[in-house]
């Protein structure tokens, strides 16, 4: 075997790692955090939303996947690695939107960009990847007024 067969090898075990891992978190945190909404309604979900980031924290943040719930009351994200949480009450939500790129981070597919007014009573935006965007729009757009 010469080095370049090696170096392929390695990759390729790599990857297949990483896959096994996101699989793994997928199904152990996807549980777990619909779990937190057993007492609600739930109008939406997705177990592998890719997150853009949160306007207010800058374009320095890295992109990750999470899960994505949509209840009547907020809509709640929590990215698997590292674990961090966005909590965005419906009511604060200002529009939703399809865009291309947010905080210079694209992906070649479009994206739902959430709008909305923070905690400290700032504009602030959230964007992700998720399947099946314009129902995730239908759903949002009546909380939002958006058009």
């Amino acid at each position: 075997m010469n080095l370049w067969q090696l170096f392929a090898l390695i990759v390729i075990v790599d990857a297949l790692g990483i896959f096994l891992l996101f699989l793994v978190l997928r199904k152990k945190r996807g549980g777990t955090i619909l779990a937190q909404f057993a007492d609600k309604t739930v109008v939406r979900s997705c177990s592998s939303a890719n997150f853009f980031g949160q306007q207010s924290r800058g374009c320095m943040q890295v992109r990750g996947n999470g899960e994505l719930v949509l209840t009547a009351d907020e809509l709640f994200y929590e990215m698997w690695i590292p674990k961090k949480q966005l909590r965005i009450p419906r009511s604060s939500i200002t529009n939703v939107s399809k865009v291309y790129a947010h905080l210079m981070k694209s992906c070649g597919f479009p994206l739902l960009k959430v709008e909305f007014t923070n905690a400290d009573g700032q504009a602030d935006a959230a964007a992700w990847l998720v399947r099946d965007l314009p129902a995730w729009m239908d759903d949002l757009k009546p909380a939002a007024g958006a058009k």
